[in-house]
């Protein structure tokens, strides 16, 4: 089955916001090797972010609507998440929000089914902190990304 337009192939990821977090996540993704532009996309709204991105991204995706079909790595203002998680409603797409503050009860209510055991709490553009809940108890480790001006890799530490 084809993807749907404006999408040329099924991609890896899309990062839904292209502000600062969205663009420290993809280039992070990028420095590293996980994927390859190709296999990206950003959905963002504003037309000039839009344009921002393309040609500092070539390759990448660029796009203002969120492919249901594709796993989403949210990275918008706190206000619009749950706006966003309901368009992915009723897929089986994996979802990661970066956005503070948003409780995982409203992102299963717009989703229509329990959300996965990860939330990631955003401590500055360029640092994740991912939090794993378990019978256990909880455990953290964090994520560090290059931002687009930043020349070290991606590191992980407990």
């Amino acid at each position: 089955m084809a993807p749907p337009e404006p999408y040329p192939h099924v991609m890896k990821l899309q990062i839904v916001g292209g502000g600062k977090m969205g663009e420290a996540l993809l280039g992070g993704v990028l420095a590293k090797g996980w994927a390859t532009p190709e296999d990206l996309a950003i959905v963002e709204l504003s037309e000039e972010r839009r344009s921002e991105l393309s040609s500092a991204y070539p390759g990448v995706i660029i796009t203002t609507e969120v492919d249901p079909a594709a796993d989403s790595l949210i990275a918008v203002k706190p206000q619009h998440v749950v706006g966003v998680v309901s368009q992915l409603a009723g897929t089986d797409v994996r979802v990661l929000s970066v956005a503070a503050g948003v409780q995982i009860s409203a992102m299963e209510t717009a989703a229509h089914k329990p959300a996965s055991s990860e939330q990631c709490q955003t401590r500055q553009p360029s640092s994740v902190k991912v939090l794993r809940r378990s019978r256990a108890g909880v455990s953290s480790r964090k994520l560090t990304f290059p931002g687009p001006s930043r020349s070290s890799g991606l590191s992980a530490s407990s």
